[in-house]
Formats: structure tokens, sequence, C-alpha cells
């Protein structure tokens, strides 16, 4: 009876064991799989503009849909809209830039300007993002050149879309 007994509690602790390896290996795995699932709902926006047709491009280098819900230029308070725009991987959007341009045509010659522009999206699985880049504006040679920089996309609540 004691040889049953010692066969039955080291055949329990064996069991035991294996239930708190197998415990970690599948949380191991959860975080693994919940990592994968993040990297496919990461936002990447690149944003550009194009002088010649005066439009600032924004473009989803991500790998899934994300949705444009606003922007910000310079102190100008952000511009939320009812509905947002769809811009699928690898796809892009334009905004007609006139007051962009009209705060262009404004830089003294001879000299440099940053000026903030700032994105409101949401990542298919819903998160809010807000996207900051910055337009570099810089004379040389009595050329205008504008050079174009994201700086950040934090994850961040912005507000409630309509």
């Amino acid at each position: 009876m004691q040889t049953v007994l010692a066969n039955l509690q080291q055949s329990s602790q064996a069991t035991a064991d294996s239930l708190k390896e197998l415990k970690a290996v599948t949380e191991t795995m959860n975080n693994a799989i919940q990592d994968e699932a993040r990297l496919n709902y990461r936002i990447a926006v690149d944003v550009t503009f194009d002088a010649g047709s005066k439009r600032i491009w924004i473009f989803n280098k991500g790998r899934s849909v994300i949705w444009l819900w606003g922007d910000k230029l310079g102190d100008a308070p952000p511009q939320i809209e009812k509905t947002p725009r769809e811009i699928t991987p690898g796809g892009s959007y334009y905004i007609v830039g006139d007051k962009f341009y009209d705060i262009v045509s404004k830089v003294p010659k001879g000299s440099a300007k940053p000026l903030a522009f700032v994105l409101y999206v949401r990542s298919e699985n819903g998160r809010p993002y807000v996207v900051s880049s910055q337009f570099n504006f810089v004379w040389q040679n009595d050329v205008l050149n504008i050079h174009t920089q994201t700086l950040s996309i934090t994850q961040k609540d912005w507000g409630q879309a309509p």
C-alpha cells in the first residue's frame, strides 16, 4: 500500500510539473501571437508635399488599413472630419494644400522655417494615433525647398470621432 501511494504521489507530482511547463509554454506562445498582432496593426505613415500640385500627400506604409480623421497645420485648430478617409496598405490620400501654400509663400527669402503638421488617425483595430510631422522650408539659391519629416507616431486618444 505504501508503495502504491508513493508511486501515486510521484505520478501526481510529475503531472503537476508537466502542467506548470505547459502553462509557461502557452503563455510564451500567447505573448508571441499578441506581439505579431500588434505589428500587423502598427501605424506607418509618410507625409510629403508636392509643390507642383500644391497637395499634401499621406502614404500608408503599414500592413493594415488606417482611417484618417483629421489634421492640424501649425497653430490652427485641429480639423476633425465627420467621416474618415480610408487609406489602404501601400495607398495614399492627398489634402489640397491651398492654406499650406499661403503659409509657404510668406517665408522670407534667405530664411528657414519649420511648420508642424499633425494627423489624427485610427488603426484598423480602432486604436487612435497622433502622427506628428514637420515641414521645413529652406531657401537655397532663390528656390524655396520643402522637406518633410515624420517626427513621431504615438498611440494617443485625440478625442472622440463624430
